[in-house]
């Protein structure tokens, strides 16, 4: 959620306000993910990691801030260099921690997929933002654990909760909406 409402808040400020049903669909969209990313086996009262969960939130929002800013047609090669920075910092990390650095073979293929994957993403992403709003990109992008809930669903045989289920109707909402208000 914090991922997705850095990105609005500055998205506002860059671009104004959408029209009023947008702004609906883009609350439903952020009640849809607080939904759909519930956890119901944490004890209650207890947050764990919740402290390290705010600062990637706020990570990932200001990232999508800062790409969100790259001129038009500017895709690959702000994400290349930003992979190329990724690496040199992960590699720094393991050579001063002296961290085993080396992932099992069977897990190479599904590592490189996650990152072309990642990469097709932020690529989009970039595209939104390029092609509309900020704000409208960063809501969207936001929806992602609905796919993890479904994929979820279907691969691993889980169980969607009625909370879970709630949250998905509701960012189909928040789509359809979003998508009737942007016409």
């Amino acid at each position: 959620v914090l991922a997705a409402t850095i990105p609005v808040i500055v998205g506002f400020t860059l671009d104004g306000l959408p029209s009023p049903i947008v702004l609906v669909g883009m609350g439903i969209a952020i009640v849809a993910v607080v939904f759909v990313s519930r956890v119901e086996d944490v004890d209650a009262g207890r947050s764990p990691g919740l402290g390290l969960a705010l600062v990637a939130g706020a990570g990932f929002g200001l990232f999508g801030v800062c790409i969100g800013q790259l001129s038009d047609g500017h895709v690959f090669g702000p994400l290349a260099l930003v992979r190329f920075t990724e690496a040199v910092m992960i590699g720094s990390l393991i050579v001063v921690t002296r961290s085993a650095w080396k992932p099992p073979r069977d897990l190479i293929l599904a590592i490189l997929a996650v990152g072309v994957l990642d990469m097709a993403g932020n690529g989009a992403y970039i595209l939104s933002a390029q092609a509309g709003s900020l704000a409208i990109a960063s809501v969207l992008s936001s929806l992602y654990p609905v796919t993890t809930v479904i994929l979820a669903t279907v691969i691993l045989r889980e169980r969607v909760t009625r909370v879970h289920a709630l949250g998905i109707v509701m960012a189909v909402a928040a789509v359809t909406l979003i998508a009737v208000g942007s016409a």
